[in-house]
């Protein structure tokens, strides 16, 4: 498969057979992969818009797509429309333990069971990630919220542009224009714990041995471990210095997006793909 021009996000399900990738500019819609079949999936297949703005899989295995004309349950092949939210663009999805948290243009809701309840009301949410027990960090247009059941209890203020992660010491990343900082609730505030200075964040993923890896609108990514920082940037031949998402796979290789394209970190060695080059579907 080709690479288009756009802005990509990568999604990779947790049966590593299936990979989903969509992308906001360039050719429009989501692509499926499992095994050695690849669909484009648009508006043929149910899809409310062609621009997907988010994706997630529940408990039950059902896959989610947030569009900018709603939200759609995937199987078979095709799109089924879900009802009932406050907001017709859907910006963030997370699984929660029993249903979905859905991020739209005019709040957040959680939905369970087939019923959806409100939990923040008219204010446009721009990001969200759960933890795995039950707690969700929620951008907003100039907080970050902690949110435990359907609830918040927590506030931060926070740049425009803060990336979010869960933090394996506890809290949450939260990456601003000029740091990366972990959070824990304290009472009803949030408590900074540590701080990385950074430049103009977009991503923040911690791997599995701790390490923190923060992608920039304008340096790369870096790898940030034990006190010490590791950069990979147009010098060091990224195809891009913006990067727009970041994903860190079962072996450990971290696949990120970039303005340039497609890029692999793999045992420190850096591999890329340019616009219109072909990318590793199958391997």
């Amino acid at each position: 498969a080709a690479l288009a021009g756009g802005e990509y996000n990568l999604w990779p399900a947790p049966d590593p057979t299936r990979f989903e990738v969509t992308w906001r500019h360039g050719t429009p819609g989501l692509v499926h992969i499992e095994g050695r079949d690849v669909q484009l999936i648009g508006r043929d297949q149910g899809l409310p818009s062609p621009w997907v703005w988010a994706l997630a899989e529940d408990e039950t295995g059902t896959v989610y797509v947030g569009t900018e004309a709603g939200l759609c349950a995937f199987a078979r092949g095709r799109c089924t429309n879900v009802a009932g939210l406050p907001g017709e663009h859907v910006t963030a999805l997370a699984p929660i333990r029993g249903g979905l948290a859905i991020g739209t243009n005019r709040g957040l809701v959680v939905r369970r069971g087939g019923h959806v309840g409100p939990v923040i009301a008219n204010a446009p949410v721009f990001q969200l990630v759960a933890d795995g027990h039950d707690r969700l960090a929620v951008r907003t247009r100039n907080e970050v919220l902690l949110v435990e059941g359907d609830a918040v209890v927590a506030r931060h203020a926070a740049d425009w542009y803060p990336a979010l992660a869960p933090a394996s010491a506890g809290g949450f990343w939260v990456g601003g224009a000029d740091a990366v900082v972990r959070l824990e609730r304290e009472g009803s505030t949030w408590v900074e714990r540590e701080r990385i200075p950074t430049t103009a964040t977009t991503v923040v993923h911690e791997d599995r041995e701790g390490s923190l890896w923060v992608g920039s609108r304008e340096a790369g990514i870096s790898q940030a471990r034990a006190g010490w920082l590791w950069n990979v940037g147009a010098h060091e031949g990224l195809g891009g210095s913006a990067v727009f998402a970041t994903y860190i796979d079962a072996a450990g290789v971290v696949w990120l997006t970039t303005t340039g394209g497609l890029a692999r970190i793999a045992d420190g060695r850096l591999t890329t793909w340019a616009v219109g080059q072909d990318i590793p579907v199958f391997g």
